[in-house]
């Protein structure tokens, strides 16, 4: 009962803080028609763009374009920067992106005319925020932190919070959450420090959910979507509320509570309709059409996606358009007509090509291959499978790269964190130094001369010895450096070993579960089982990275066997590097595929090859080395 009155009291104060809003418009917009002055017309409209800049942006662009017209007419150039910047703000909210990138520079222009760094780093992050929309992130990373030490010189904290905030994202796109997750944490401290904009807050809090819904965490991915569509409500922020709608609806439907995502999606629908938010309304068309796909609502699918395409075609939103493809491909496919899906198919898989989407690649290669399967063209399936396989194989190997870089980037970037309040420290003692030096010397120079000598003799002493002590530091900090780069190549060879066996057990299972649920299939996939074996079983690529970060790790281990022994096998290396990581007969017995008694009598050969004695331990001896 308690909450439920403090519900009827949130709704009430939220609608008359929207009626209120709405009296200020309205006396905004009459001012505004009888003003003469450019001075005063200018803040009616700064006014206006600012309470409609989240409600609504396609009226805020109005007043926005309407202020930089007059701000150029009368030769201002600050507020021509101004208001160019929010008008490319709003055509980016209406998804205008080439209008958008034209303001900012407009803007851009002006303001390294005028030295205003901070207004260029302010269009500098926003161009950043488009290279990470065309997956130029290295460029994009560039740009942000051009633009983060700009915001961090000039004290812009809550430009600089922000930023960080973007930087976390380019991080997201690239896959490395785990870093990702710690900047957006950096991100929201920075901010709840200076109690910065509740709507910025909120943006984080949104990024931080996103996380979560990338590895899985589907509730905990709702819960932030919620706490950030709260804010967004109550400052009727259009744009971010039909986006969290969006994003709660994908969740659900990933938990496959279809009921409440339809909710959400049509909640989303209805904004993004009403405010123009084209690139939204299209993203919501393709959800729901997948959704009623995925329950079994057909019909309704195909209308959906069918809008859905409609869109994407007139409005040219290229990575959302090949999703479209792919989900009307496969409704064809639930619908058993394979020679419509393969069209839809077909254009998905030669859109995808040119911008250089592998994932879309692999989804839409495996999904023909069906197609093909159903229609009896084995061949033809076969072909697409290896295709998809191969796609796959690539995903693999980039996510191998991008968990060793973000290992990488951690490892620098606490670095140098630690380096930087390494010289704060030394710059205070150094200044703590001079006072004492300063003190010193006044006190001496009213001594006498033997004393002045003692002290300069000291002052020698102390300082020979303080050179000593920093060649030892710098010893010791060298050592810890080697020892954490130790820790870093042992830490990426076990992340590429447990990688490469995890996803070679869930392929198999994902291969099992479908022989079992469709015995047609079994000879197409019977030979896709037994090649996934093979490529296991071979001395691949991966065997190739792991010996070379294992080499790394144990001072070129294999070298020094081969020093010994010159006929050495592969086989043999790779049994001695596993006896090295001290790992059991019966442990080594599942990675060679073999039985235990096997592993024993390779043991023994090796131990014979290498010249050992009975007194020696083989285990022994190779940690040794």
């Amino acid at each position: 009962m308690k909450s439920l009155l403090i519900t009827l009291m949130v709704i009430s104060i939220t609608k008359f803080s929207f009626s209120q809003t709405n009296k200020r418009i309205d006396s905004l917009q009459n001012a505004l028609k009888t003003e003469k002055s450019s001075t005063q017309k200018l803040i009616l409209l700064d006014s206006l763009h600012s309470i409609l800049q989240y409600k609504n942006p396609k009226l805020s662009l109005k007043y926005s374009l309407q202020a930089y017209h007059i701000s150029k007419f009368i030769d201002n150039k600050q507020k021509t920067i101004y208001n160019a910047y929010n008008s490319a703000l709003n055509y980016k909210a209406l998804h205008k992106l080439d209008s958008s990138i034209y303001y900012h520079k407009i803007a851009m222009s002006l303001a390294k005319e005028l030295s205003d760094d901070v207004s260029y780093a302010k269009g500098l992050n926003e161009l950043a925020d488009f290279e990470r929309l065309n997956s130029n992130l290295d460029k994009s990373l560039k740009m942000f932190n051009e633009a983060k030490d700009v915001f961090k010189k000039n004290n812009k904290t809550a430009l600089y919070g922000h930023t960080i905030g973007n930087i976390a994202s380019v991080y997201l796109s690239k896959g490395q959450y785990r870093l990702s997750q710690k900047m957006y944490m950096q991100s929201l401290n920075i901010l709840d420090s200076i109690n910065g904009s509740a709507i910025r807050i909120a943006d984080v809090t949104a990024r931080i959910g996103e996380i979560q819904n990338h590895i899985g965490n589907y509730n905990e991915a709702i819960t932030y979507y919620n706490k950030a569509l709260e804010v967004y409500k109550i400052n009727d922020d259009s744009i971010w509320m039909c986006n969290m709608y969006l994003q709660i609806g994908s969740a659900f439907c990933n938990l496959k509570d279809f009921d409440k995502a339809i909710l959400h999606f049509k909640e989303g629908l209805k904004i993004a309709h009403n405010q123009g938010l084209k690139s939204n309304e299209a993203m919501l068309y393709t959800n729901i059409g997948s959704l009623y796909r995925q329950s079994k609502e057909f019909e309704k699918s195909k209308i959906y996606l069918e809008e859905s395409l409609s869109f994407h075609e007139r409005e040219g939103f290229l990575y959302n358009y090949i999703d479209v493809l792919k989900e009307l491909g496969t409704l064809y496919l639930d619908l058993n007509k394979p020679k419509i899906a393969i069209t839809y198919l077909d254009k998905a898989i030669e859109k995808s090509t040119p911008s250089k989407r592998i994932d879309y690649l692999m989804e839409n290669y495996k999904l023909r291959s069906l197609a093909y399967e159903q229609l009896g063209k084995n061949t033809l399936a076969l072909k697409d499978l290896k295709n998809h396989q191969n796609y796959k194989d690539s995903i693999y190997n980039l996510k191998n790269a991008q968990q060793i870089e973000e290992l990488k980037t951690i490892y620098e970037t606490e670095k140098k964190q630690t380096l930087l309040a390494l010289n704060e420290e030394e710059i205070k003692n150094l200044q703590q130094k001079d006072k004492l030096n300063a003190l010193t010397t006044s006190l001496y120079a009213a001594g006498m001369v033997s004393v002045l000598s003692i002290s300069i003799m000291l002052f020698f002493i102390y300082k020979h010895k303080m050179k000593k002590n920093i060649v030892n530091h710098k010893k010791q900090d060298e050592l810890y450096r080697k020892e954490i780069e130790h820790k870093q190549k042992e830490l990426a060879s076990l992340t590429v070993h447990l990688v490469q066996k995890n996803t070679f057990t869930q392929e198999l299972i994902e291969n099992l579960k479908e022989l079992k649920n469709n015995p047609d299939k079994f000879k197409l996939e019977f030979r896709r089982i037994l090649m996934l074996l093979k490529k296991q079983t071979a001395d691949d690529k991966d065997w190739d990275l792991f010996k070379s970060y294992f080499a790394d790790v144990h001072n070129d281990f294999d070298n020094k066997l081969k020093a010994i022994y010159t006929d050495i096998s592969e086989k043999e290396i790779r049994l001695a590097a596993f006896l090295r990581m001290n790992l059991s007969t019966k442990e080594i017995a599942a990675i060679f595929n073999v039985l235990p008694d096997s592993i024993l009598k390779s043991k023994y050969r090796l131990k014979k090859k290498l010249g050992l004695g009975k007194e020696i331990d083989l285990s022994d001896f190779l940690n040794s080395l």
